[in-house]
């Protein structure tokens, strides 16, 4: 917006021109000299000033630059404060994942226990098969629970790594310049 701030203001140039003439005829003058001992050679120098005249269109135009530069502060100040509230998200998310896996492990173990104390009592004979399955069942579910708080921790600390741009630097591809490539930028 300083070039369009620019355009109310008083202009000063300073401007010059040089230059060589010649005559052409049949006599033969010596040097750069004209008939009459006149120099052939012209220098000319000067100075402009611009007035501005009507300024309500440069006016106009300076502050329309100016809001535009104001609207676009405000957007890049609203993208990052929409970034920061992503990852914050994300790191919650994240954190919460992370402490689910000690839940679900523990979970887990109880459970396995749980099934080994039920094929215990079926070979006591104080419980049924079905009950077997069904504890069984039950640690296995515990199990894949676990599992996927694994996978819900993983895949939360890699969206976040994205979204901070970690990734950029630790999977971007870089070509190395062989003497090759270099003959061919050229």
């Amino acid at each position: 917006w300083v070039a369009a701030a620019n355009t109310s203001r008083a202009r000063l140039d300073l401007v010059g021109t040089a230059g060589m003439v010649g005559l052409w005829a049949e006599d033969d003058l010596p040097g750069l000299q004209l008939p009459g001992r006149r120099p052939g050679l012209v220098a000319v120098g000067g100075v402009e000033l611009e007035l501005p005249i009507g300024s309500a269109a440069a006016d106009a135009q300076r502050d329309r630059a100016r809001l535009a530069l104001e609207a676009a502060d405000e957007r890049l100040i609203a993208a990052r404060q929409t970034l920061e509230a992503t990852i914050a998200s994300i790191y919650e998310e994240a954190e919460s994942a992370r402490e689910r896996v000690p839940l679900a492990t523990e979970a887990a173990s109880v459970a396995e226990r749980l099934a080994e104390a039920e094929r215990g009592r079926l070979e006591l004979g104080t419980a049924t098969p079905a009950d077997l399955l069904l504890v069984q069942q039950a640690a296995r579910e515990s199990a894949l629970r676990r599992l996927r708080a694994l996978v819900d921790a993983v895949t939360a600390s890699h969206r976040l790594a994205h979204a901070a741009g970690v990734l950029l630097d630790r999977f971007s591809v870089q070509v190395p310049e062989t003497p090759t490539r270099r003959s061919e930028a050229r």
